[in-house]
């Protein structure tokens, strides 16, 4: 039975940017005066904006809706359920970053000692999560890896490289190519200057996008990391004095036994996750995986 459903802070504020730009595009060709001239530009800017806000908020449920035995979490164009018999507890806020208040998030512990986090952006949903506990005896862990880890060398290298045409980054700046190439015609034939102003923003995406692209390799007992783009992705690191690993969504959190932690981004498929996660853990090392949609039980 359902109970309460959780908002989205900014729901509204994204349903006004889908009819904004909807309008957009089905009325800019009738208000453009050189519409014959900008025509192009109309057809594939104003839908292209449409497509990437899809895609973005894509990423976020737009609803927490709360059932007597489980969460669904309601994104744009599907569901996913997290049944309360396989949660352990929820903490909320948790800052995925300590001490960075912009990695504010809600994180769901599952009793196999994963999790999930979401952005922490719904109304009433910490209060939630704190009678949540309460009702069900459920203590927040001050320790997510439960001990430490002992490395044992299992006698094989390992090399992990980006699965590119897998990869959603991929696709993305291929995007981004596609569009300055247009942007970059337009302004030699003199028909679309303007356009240069916005392309400024679609390189930076560009730049954004291919960030991720990490690559690493274990040998002799160290875990070597590798990034043209991001300096601090490129890590050597003993593998003896890890304490523990986590595999997020977007980085690589290794976590050293005197305290340090380095976040080493990644895009990495879920398969590639889960086999660098089982190395970690034939190596004797605890590798925790942030669970998200694809491990999640689907509610349809």
């Amino acid at each position: 039975m359902k109970i309460r459903s959780y908002r989205l802070k900014g729901f509204f504020l994204i349903l006004m940017l889908f009819v904004i730009i909807a309008a957009g595009c089905i009325f800019a060709p009738f208000i453009f005066v050189d519409y014959e001239e900008q025509k192009v530009l109309v057809y594939t800017l104003l839908p292209g904006i449409l497509v990437f806000l899809s895609l973005l908020v894509s990423t976020k449920p737009l609803f927490i809706i709360e059932y007597t035995d489980r969460l669904v979490l309601r994104y744009e164009f599907r569901s996913v359920a997290i049944w309360f018999d396989d949660v352990e507890y929820m903490e909320c806020p948790y800052y995925e970053e300590p001490g960075n208040d912009m990695s504010r998030c809600i994180r769901i512990v599952y009793k196999s000692g994963d999790d999930t986090l979401i952005y922490d952006a719904y109304w009433g949903f910490s209060s939630f999560a704190d009678k949540w506990n309460k009702a069900n005896s459920r203590t927040v862990a001050q320790d997510e890896t439960g001990g430490m880890s002992k490395y044992v060398s299992i006698g094989r290298n390992y090399l992990l490289k980006p699965d590119y045409l897998r990869c959603a980054q991929t696709y993305k700046v291929v995007a981004v190519v596609l569009v300055l190439l247009f942007v970059a015609i337009k302004a030699i034939t003199g028909t679309g200057v303007a356009a240069l102003y916005p392309a400024l923003a679609i390189f930076y995406c560009g730049c954004i996008w291919s960030k991720p692209f990490t690559s690493f390799y274990v040998s002799d007992g160290l875990l070597t990391s590798r990034n043209k783009l991001v300096g601090e992705a490129n890590q050597t690191i003993s593998l003896c004095d890890i304490k523990y690993v986590k595999m997020c969504r977007k980085h690589l959190r290794v976590v050293m036994k005197d305290g340090k932690m380095l976040n080493i981004v990644y895009a990495l498929t879920e398969k590639q996750k889960r086999e660098f996660s089982n190395y970690f853990k034939d190596s004797g090392i605890i590798c925790r995986f942030e669970l998200y949609e694809t491990s999640a039980k689907l509610f349809l």
